[in-house]
């Protein structure tokens, strides 16, 4: 039994404990001093841009334009799909993370995984992509779906199938398998968009705290195993550890002379060789008379 196994069926468990200690079922838990094993971290896949790239060629243009957005903002794959329009500002440039598609029972909630809605900035691409998936759409109509808590949403679905479909996790992730093995690169889940979002964002030199704020999570633990080692963030310890001094580009550039009467650098440095080299050959023939 793996230790992620063992931590699961705790996992269940002890909010059923929980839920009987606040009924005073139990006047204890039973949980109380138990070890859970040691969980090793392993590196979790990520879609990188060059693997969107390829696989972007084999897509529709609907499930194109989905992933590329989920790179652009680490939205999770329900919330992805359960994105309404009035929740993203193109003026401003910002978007609330409120909603989410939860696939087992097709419904809206209205709170993502974490129970807090949170704002995430959005890219110029981002910007594109959501104006081209809302433009001329009747947002007044609502989504069509049963929301959790009853009340009617005031915006449409901004991402659907060329159908007029909810995108459900599941199809998105059954049209990246096959278009992944068309254009020969890694097989992606829905789920590796959001880690590609963190890894870019990282690079990028986004600090550890706005990746976990704009990802949603309480802390930056979690945040942290999203974040993928990449050839850039090896270069950049390569960089760093190097035995050769790194070069520094001096203003006029090698030969030039800071002559006021503005002559050019390779002229300045050319008149300076010929000077030494007509008095070098003097003194020789002095030398040899």
């Amino acid at each position: 039994m793996s230790p992620g196994y063992v931590h699961r069926i705790y996992s269940v468990f002890n909010v059923s404990i929980k839920a009987a200690l606040d009924e005073e079922v139990l006047t204890a838990s039973p949980l109380a001093g138990v070890k859970l094993p040691k969980r090793h971290k392993k590196p979790k896949p990520y879609l990188s841009t060059k693997s969107n790239a390829a696989m972007s060629e084999h897509l529709r243009e609907d499930y194109r334009d989905a992933l590329a957005f989920g790179l652009e903002t680490g939205l999770r794959p329900g919330e992805l799909c359960g994105l309404h329009s009035d929740r993203i500002d193109l003026d401003r440039g910002w978007m609330l993370v409120a909603e989410t598609f939860v696939k087992r029972r097709r419904i809206i909630r209205p709170y993502p995984k974490d129970g807090d809605v949170r704002w995430v900035p959005l890219t110029d691409l981002a910007c594109e992509i959501a104006e081209r998936r809302i433009g001329g759409r009747d947002e007044s109509k609502g989504c069509g779906f049963a929301h959790s808590d009853g009340l009617p949403c005031s915006g449409v679905l901004t991402f659907l199938t060329v159908r007029g479909r909810i995108m459900h996790p599941d199809t998105m992730g059954w049209h990246m398998n096959n278009a992944a093995e068309t254009a020969k690169v890694p097989r992606r889940s829905p789920y590796t968009i959001r880690r590609g979002w963190a890894t870019r964002a990282a690079e990028g030199g986004l600090d550890a705290f706005q990746i976990a704020e704009i990802l949603g999570h309480a802390t930056l633990d979690q945040a942290q195993e999203y974040v993928q080692q990449t050839p850039a963030a090896r270069m950049k310890l390569v960089a760093a550890l190097s035995k050769y001094p790194q070069l520094t580009v001096l203003e006029g550039g090698l030969g030039q002379t800071s002559d006021a009467k503005g002559g050019s650098g390779a002229k300045s440095g050319a008149d300076v060789d010929s000077q030494t080299l007509a008095l070098d050959r003097g003194r020789i023939r002095r030398s040899a008379g």
